[in-house]
């Protein structure tokens, strides 16, 4: 709803927030943006490293192995060091694969679930009263369990980067009101036949990750259902991750300093007003867009072996469109850097190294996929999804007093939700880690 208001195009979401609620606001939003894609890339170290783990378990026990190389904090360096490496493409605007793999694998395990808990639903393992555990650990797993929820549904992040994607006419915000009607009752649909169909299968003993909960299943059916999950893992950590790259690096001194000397030369900044081909007949509104072109000389500087190399890397994402996402600290007065001019490879290799390291030394302390993914989304579910769009809604439209009413007593409602689930989230790490050895599994 706040795309296009009053005939400029919003292209990020961060754009919207700073043009429509202030500067501050948009500090604001950042901060929560870059913990949000922070967690994720934790979230999903740890979900690459346990389906790497599965995968290891089942192939062990194909073969007849006892001492089986499994141990979860192995896995998460394993996983983590694949990263490093794919975090040396420069980015991933043009990377349709990325997307496509997502959407392909998440859809076949998610089936694998559905199909495996339905034909082991003549269990009828589940039970009216649930777990048979303290009131305390029942309530703090529910509080969790919301946080998991509200992982599932905050694609606000996204929304206005994938809408500015779309070809107009017709208008974008009509074809994103549909598309985000059809998603979102098709996947709570979907995702409450899995979860209805788990618990009937696996009753009170089913597992953070469901597949964990099918021992007896065919084991080519589990790999295969796993394998499905570490490539997505592996695509969608660099999908939240290039935006924090581009932030660190946008900052850096040498970076900085040739972008003025590129400026001096006329070439556009990033975050300048572009003029975008659109269909003849419309009318083209003013576009505030994240990325203006390419500010790298091409064929002007000499190319040593590592820039060669880096503009090796940085071809293997050249193919189609994809949404970019950055967040609301990105140096935007920096060119882009589509030939590599700007940023050394070593640069990218110091800072996206080190944040990858980062992430799997967390992955490794906090291997609680569950906790770890209700923490997110408690944590940033709020404010991402129903504070800053509720607030710019309310400052565009006016909207009549019953309105108003509904807003704030949803957003107040889901804020205590939001509290409540952080507070689970939070215990359950904490609970989690008392029983925790460190390198032990």
């Amino acid at each position: 709803m706040v795309y296009c208001v009053n005939g400029v195009e919003h292209a990020r979401y961060h754009h919207a927030v700073k043009r429509i609620l202030g500067k501050w606001s948009s500090v604001i939003l950042a901060s929560f943006q870059i913990l949000n894609m922070s967690l994720i890339t934790i979230a999903y170290t740890i979900t690459g490293a346990l389906s790497m783990k599965a995968i290891a378990t089942f192939a062990c026990s194909i073969n007849g192995i006892d001492n089986c190389w499994n141990q979860t904090w192995k896995l998460t360096l394993l996983f983590s060091a694949s990263q490093v490496f794919l975090s040396q493409v420069p980015n991933l605007e043009s990377a349709w694969w990325v997307s496509t793999l997502g959407a392909v694998t998440s859809l076949f395990y998610c089936i694998v679930a559905l199909v495996l808990g339905l034909v082991y639903s003549g269990a009828h393992a589940g039970s009216v009263g649930g777990i048979q555990t303290t009131q305390a650990n029942k309530a703090f797993g529910i509080l969790n369990a919301l946080g998991n929820i509200a992982f599932s549904y905050n694609f606000s992040l996204i929304l206005l980067e994938i809408q500015d994607t779309m070809k107009q006419p017709p208008s974008a915000v009509v074809q994103m009101r549909k598309a985000v009607n059809v998603s979102v009752t098709g996947a709570f649909c979907f995702y409450l036949s899995v979860a209805v169909a788990g618990y009937v299968s696996l009753g009170n003993s089913v597992p953070g990750m469901v597949l964990e909960g099918f021992p007896d299943a065919p084991i080519g059916l589990m790999i295969a259902a796993n394998v499905a999950i570490l490539l997505h893992m592996v695509s969608a950590y660099q999908v939240y991750a290039q935006p924090l790259f581009d932030m660190c690096v946008g900052y850096s001194a040498p970076l900085c300093l040739k972008a003025i000397i590129l400026r001096r030369k006329g070439l556009k900044p990033t975050g300048a007003i572009t003029d975008t081909k659109k269909t003849e007949g419309w009318s083209e509104p003013v576009r505030i867009s994240a990325r203006a072109g390419s500010g790298g000389p091409t064929g002007t500087a000499p190319r040593s072996s590592l820039t060669r190399f880096s503009q090796g890397l940085h071809r293997l994402s050249q193919t189609a469109g994809m949404y970019h996402l950055d967040t609301g600290l990105t140096n935007e007065t920096v060119p882009l850097n589509d030939e590599n001019y700007l940023v050394p490879l070593w640069q990218r290799l110091i800072v996206r190294t080190a944040y990858v390291c980062f992430t799997a030394i967390l992955g490794c302390v906090l291997p609680f996929f569950g906790s770890i993914i209700g923490l997110v989304g408690a944590l940033t579910y709020h404010p991402l999804s129903i504070g800053f769009p509720f607030m710019m809604y309310y400052k565009v439209y006016r909207p009549r007093r019953a309105i108003k009413n509904i807003m704030l007593t949803v957003g107040i409602v889901m804020l205590f939700v939001s509290a409540a689930a952080t507070v689970g989230a939070f215990r359950n790490i904490i609970i989690g880690w008392q029983n925790f050895k460190l390198f032990g599994d």
